[in-house]
């Protein structure tokens, strides 16, 4: 019987090693799975902040220009602050668009 006991002890100690590779195979494949997603979802964010940087860079340009503009047309300027303070030239009206929503609910 001793022998065996020999024999089998090298198989007994074979599948005790399938047996963990097979668990360690299992526990690193759900690592690299939460990778996975973890990368999936970085990339969604990344997509994102390019579109958000996209506008920004857009508005930015936008604003030089503006700028330029003001600076270097002063018409431009005088139209663009009279417009947004409200402002006129001796002589001018100003007329202001009352709310139409505001007046129809004073009047029920």
């Amino acid at each position: 019987m001793a022998t065996s006991t020999k024999s089998g002890t090298p198989l007994i100690i074979f599948c005790i090693c399938v047996i963990l590779l097979a668990l360690e195979t299992v526990l690193f494949y759900g690592k690299i799975s939460e990778a996975r997603e973890e990368r999936e979802a970085m990339k969604k964010i990344a997509q994102e902040q390019e579109v958000k940087l996209e506008a920004l860079e857009n508005e930015a340009e936008y604003l030089k220009m503006y700028i330029n503009r003001m600076l270097k047309d002063p018409d431009f300027a005088d139209m663009e602050m009279r417009r947004r303070l409200g402002y006129t030239q001796e002589g001018e009206v100003i007329i202001r668009e009352s709310d139409s929503g505001a007046s129809r609910s004073s009047v029920r």
